[in-house]
């Protein structure tokens, strides 16, 4: 949950941080559209301006960042599978690892089993099963999807949809303290998608320079500096990428924390009451815990019921249009 604009680090973060990187990166183009376009102001007068404006822009363009990185949105099929087959691969070598540690040892290391274990619990749960697999192409993506899954898979509650109803449950310095938290990791995944674009730009720019199709001032002559720009930028990136690996870490205890401490606050006895009352299944409020919390996820996200005993849910109106169940 991304609130507002508020000045201080959260701003700094998700704002100031990528707004400074891009505008700093994309200053030889800037001074190149500024110039085509026969504009005569300083670039020191524009990059402040363009701080801001791209900083935002980028704040804008939050979801669609995340979605790439974890694979989610935006993968060619064939890209999409050999990430997966990439997650699966190192999920095995990991478990393959523990399985090989006394062998190889001669004796049980209890401090690098819980490194390796601690690796292997960034992958989500299997449905059905208490075995790890890989649900994302990218590392970034199985992380998010194991700390998304946890309540689902301990209380039956949908992280997305319940997340904002936890949310109003904190008071304001949890809050505040959890967004600053997140507020960083975004920074450093705004640039770590900043990077590449930049990369690209190396790649463009020393192709024109070398060309002699356009003059661009601020960037070097040779092709091989644009080269090792474009290089040193992808690498970056990388660090960054992997840097980031563990913040998103902590931030999914955070996470599963306020599940764990808050969870039964969620008022959802209203939502099975009426689910009761348009249904005629009073069964519905005497369900275990899970199967309580997904009855009311059903009926307030979705509209929607499910029977005892049935596998499918139907429509809360397509119920009420039948006579109620004698109780």
């Amino acid at each position: 949950m991304k609130l507002p604009f508020t000045f201080g680090t959260r701003l700094i973060f998700r704002l100031v941080l990528p707004g400074l990187v891009l505008a700093a990166g994309l200053a030889p183009s800037l001074d190149l559209a500024l110039r085509a376009l026969g504009f005569a102001w300083p670039l020191t007068t524009v990059l402040p301006v363009a701080a801001i404006f791209l900083g935002w822009l980028v704040g804008l363009l939050d979801m669609p960042i995340y979605m790439v990185l974890e694979g989610r949105r935006g993968w060619p099929r064939r890209c999409w599978r050999a990430g997966i087959g990439r997650e699966l691969k190192r999920l095995r070598g990991l478990l393959r690892a523990i399985r090989r540690m006394p062998a190889r040892r001669g004796r049980w290391d209890r401090r690098r089993y819980l490194e390796l274990y601690t690796e292997v619990a960034c992958f989500p749960l299997r449905p059905g099963s208490g075995a790890r697999t890989a649900e994302m192409p990218t590392r970034l993506g199985n992380l998010l999807a194991e700390y998304e899954q946890y309540p689902g898979v301990k209380y039956g509650l949908d992280a997305i949809f319940f997340w904002p109803r936890l949310w109003l449950l904190l008071d304001q310095n949890q809050r505040e303290e959890i967004d600053a938290q997140q507020a960083a990791i975004d920074g450093l995944v705004y640039v770590v998608a900043i990077l590449p674009l930049l990369a690209l730009q190396a790649l463009v720019l020393g192709g024109v320079e070398a060309a002699g199709v356009l003059d661009v001032r601020l960037w070097p002559d040779s092709l091989l500096a644009s080269l090792l720009l474009a290089a040193a930028a992808l690498l970056l990136a990388r660090a960054i990428y992997l840097v980031s690996l563990h913040e998103h870490a902590k931030f999914g205890e955070t996470f599963k924390a306020v599940f764990d401490q808050y969870h039964e606050k969620l008022a959802i006895d209203p939502a099975l009451t009426i689910v009761a009352e348009r249904t005629g299944d009073r069964g519905v409020q005497r369900l275990p815990t899970i199967a309580r919390n997904r009855q009311a996820w059903r009926y307030l996200r979705w509209h929607r019921y499910r029977p005892p005993g049935a596998s499918r849910n139907v429509d809360i109106e397509t119920v009420q249009r039948r006579p109620p169940r004698r109780l």
